[in-house]
């Protein structure tokens, strides 16, 4: 099954989690790499997944024509399978600097490191450092039909 990424997301890059996950990033001011979050909430152990095995927080880089469309997506867009909502933070790439790993970058580290952890290949993206939610541009509310709303930081303190 071939999913495409909604005009929303495309041509930005994104960090999505649930509605619980987003009240926990806005308490605590920022999007961190190892919340304290049960092994459950997560998308995956650090064993597993790349990024995460890399101490960084996994994004979403929709910015390439080739990311606009893969069987992977079906899995996290419009909405994570598991979810009735998810929520989409669109991050600032210019106020990360050099700690921002494009999905090309990432993908050349993954292949360095051996390729023995999962990793969505011309989608996933990285951070190396916590993001702070001054960094987050925008903010969607997406439902399983795939309606997007905007909304505001607030609305999750």
């Amino acid at each position: 099954m071939t999913t495409k990424v909604p005009p929303q997301l495309r041509g930005k890059v994104w960090h999505s989690t649930s509605i619980e996950n987003a009240k926990s990033i806005v308490g605590c001011g920022a999007i961190l790499a190892e919340p304290e979050l049960s092994e459950t909430k997560r998308w995956g152990s650090a064993t597993q997944l790349f990024v995460r095995s890399i101490g960084g927080i996994s994004l979403f880089d929709f910015r390439l024509p080739n990311s606009h469309s893969s069987g992977l997506l079906s899995r996290f867009v419009p909405c994570k399978v598991d979810l009735i909502r998810t929520v989409w933070f669109e991050i600032d790439l210019s106020k990360l600097g050099s700690s921002f790993l494009s999905a090309e970058d990432t993908r050349l580290r993954w292949i360095n490191a051996g390729m023995n952890t999962q990793y969505m290949p011309k989608l996933e993206a990285a951070s190396l450092c916590a993001i702070p939610i001054s960094c987050i541009k925008t903010v969607y509310v997406c439902d399983r039909r795939g309606v997007f709303r905007v909304t505001a930081l607030e609305e999750f303190a």
